[in-house]
């Protein structure tokens, strides 16, 4: 795990936990763990040029969007996002859902979502923050 580096972070109503450092496994992967009990938070349609994502639903329901097709995922489900293809999740229904997330091969994903943190405390436009980072990080937004 990283020393001296913050691994937990709010974003748009929704937590998200580093559960796997890149830096035990060689930048081959890294995980992290994201909840909420709010529902419709999430991320907006994105794509990773060079990160494939694969989710796991821990608990709750989430509505993924990939490639243009929707679905509710449950607990339990997985769901596999190559890399550049466009996708969005955002949490559905009331109550806790909660889901594991890992990029592969990771690309400084605790410091992006660090970024994305600190710019939305200080209360810039989130569609405006993924634009200004989505280079360094290699999360790009997509036009609906």
């Amino acid at each position: 795990m990283r020393k001296n580096c913050k691994t937990s972070f709010e974003i748009g109503g929704v937590h998200v936990s580093l559960l796997v450092d890149d830096s035990a496994t060689g930048g081959r992967f890294e995980t992290f763990e994201a909840w909420s009990e709010q529902e419709g938070v999430g991320p907006e349609m994105h794509l990773q040029l060079h990160m494939d994502e694969i989710f796991y639903i821990v608990a709750g329901q989430m509505a993924f969007n990939i490639d243009g097709i929707e679905r509710i995922a449950q607990a339990g489900d997985v769901l596999v996002v190559p890399r550049n293809t466009p996708h969005q999740w955002k949490t559905y229904g009331p109550g806790l859902s909660k889901l594991l997330f890992t990029f592969s091969p990771s690309k400084g994903r605790v410091e992006y979502f660090a970024t994305l943190e600190a710019m939305t405390k200080q209360g810039l436009a989130y569609h405006d923050i993924l634009k200004a980072t989505e280079d360094k990080y290699d999360n790009i937004v997509v036009r609906a």
